[in-house]
């Protein structure tokens, strides 16, 4: 096995090809909403920033495309915007915002969702499997490129991580995983 910083150098520089190569005009996300540890989330957020910087240079106008759950998605909006990215929002259910943990989390929540370019609110009313497969779908299906910051653990139910990468294989949509479990990265269908 490859060590971490190797892995991810190999990546980024597949990455570099991929984006000046092919039209990748939006990155997706999806990902668990916490994680083991604080270095978890680092490691989340430096991927991340590493590969929407590559694809950012290679692809100029590119756009992030981000549910906006806890944990990943939020690192992963941070970054687009971080970096200068246009950042579109996809909310599953009106009061998504509200189901957010902490104080803080709906504050950033909101931010981010003021700052998205364009929001694609779902028409459902609450929480549901619908509503969370609903909105997953809409980022795999409309992305070029998927982040998944994942452990590679079974599926919590409709509309998680897991069920994301099989949209994405079944879709035959390029894939870059964030392995959570041991802090690596592993391209998917880039050519």
């Amino acid at each position: 096995m490859r060590r971490p910083a190797r892995a991810m150098a190999a990546v980024l520089e597949s990455l570099a090809a991929a984006a000046t190569a092919l039209p990748l005009r939006v990155v997706g996300v999806a990902g668990h909403r916490r994680f083991a540890d604080p270095a978890t989330g680092r490691f989340v957020r430096r991927g991340c920033q590493a590969i929407l910087r590559q694809v950012g240079q290679g692809s100029p106008g590119c756009v992030a495309l981000s549910p906006l759950a806890e944990g990943a998605d939020t690192l992963f909006a941070e970054a687009a915007l971080g970096l200068g990215l246009a950042l579109d929002v996809v909310r599953p259910y009106a009061a998504f915002g509200e189901d957010f943990t902490t104080a803080q989390a709906r504050r950033r929540y909101g931010l981010l969702r003021g700052a998205a370019r364009r929001r694609h609110d779902l028409a459902f009313a609450g929480p549901s499997d619908e509503a969370f497969e609903a909105a997953m779908n809409r980022v795999v299906e409309h992305c070029d490129l998927l982040v998944v910051a994942w452990d590679g653990g079974s599926p919590g139910g409709r509309g998680g991580t897991a069920h994301a990468v099989r949209r994405a294989i079944a879709l035959g949509r390029p894939w870059i995983h964030l392995d959570t479990l041991h802090a690596n990265m592993q391209v998917h269908g880039l050519k």
